[in-house]
């Protein structure tokens, strides 16, 4: 019954995530935000954050517990290296977010403050 419990809660917040992605991408950028939309746009931030920074906090310890067990230098290096590409690309998601349609990754940069100007996140 655990297991049905751990399944039923991952595809209904993963579902909620998608729902509020979805949701504020179908907005009007030049329309000014109603109340219920940047009510929205601050949990679907929340979330993103606290999904993409927990998962790079995870990846931080295991690529820690990796390096410390490797028998030679290289190999921790190489564990590192592995480990930290990840964590920074989790960070980068969990800040600034990543949209397929916008191809560079500089644009996620001037989107994030589009959002944070529309939507007035201070964070």
């Amino acid at each position: 019954m655990g297991a049905l419990k751990a399944l039923l809660f991952t595809v209904v917040s993963t579902g909620l995530i998608m729902w509020l992605g979805l949701y504020l991408q179908s907005r009007k950028p030049s329309a000014e935000p109603t109340r219920f939309e940047r009510i929205v746009a601050n949990l679907y931030l929340l979330f993103r954050r606290i999904v993409c920074f927990t998962a790079a906090f995870i990846i931080l310890l295991a690529g820690a517990l990796f390096v410390r067990a490797a028998p030679n230098l290289w190999l921790g290096l190489f564990a590192c290296v592995v480990t930290l590409i990840p964590v920074a690309l989790l960070v980068w998601l969990g800040w600034f977010g990543h949209e397929r349609d916008q191809g560079s990754w500089n644009n996620d940069i001037t989107r994030y403050e589009a959002h944070r100007k529309r939507y007035r996140w201070r964070w």
